[in-house]
């Protein structure tokens, strides 16, 4: 392991630390699976998640084994596990524990959004749904 990539994975430690201490951070996310709602490179504003403020259609922080991941809150099982899922894929995440939601995303800035923060809104999942079939399109025409 080379010394760069270590310092890559303490990094999201360092946040996860510091939303559990009840500050807000804000990080830069990789990969596609919140396409088009966030894009690589995007940084987001993290705010500390309690259980109770966990709602469908939320944008969370999830810790899971070996990594953070940012995916919308789908629902809340009868058992209290919360589903999650990436907008850009058609398959719902494992279940987790509301415990495992570290923080909530409250805003979005960075490339593709003139550097300036916008405000992150709850989104029906049923909307996202809808749009689905269109992330693959919009991505192919913006990765050209």
């Amino acid at each position: 392991m080379t010394k760069h990539t270590a310092i890559i994975q303490l990094l999201p430690d360092l946040a996860g630390k510091l939303l559990q201490e009840g500050r807000t951070v804000r990080v830069k996310v990789t990969g596609t699976s919140m396409y088009p709602f966030l894009r690589d490179g995007n940084l987001v504003t993290v705010e500390p998640a309690g259980a109770d403020r966990i709602l469908p259609g939320m944008v969370v922080v999830a810790r899971m084994p070996d990594v953070y991941v940012v995916h919308r809150v789908i629902r809340t099982n009868r058992e209290g596990s919360v589903i999650l899922k990436g907008d850009f894929y058609r398959k719902i995440d494992a279940p987790v524990a509301p415990r495992q939601i570290i923080g909530v995303v409250t805003g979005v800035s960075g490339q593709y959004s003139e550097h300036k923060e916008r405000k992150v809104r709850r989104l029906n999942p049923g909307i996202i749904s809808l749009i689905r079939p269109f992330c693959k399109i919009l991505y192919r025409i913006s990765a050209s």
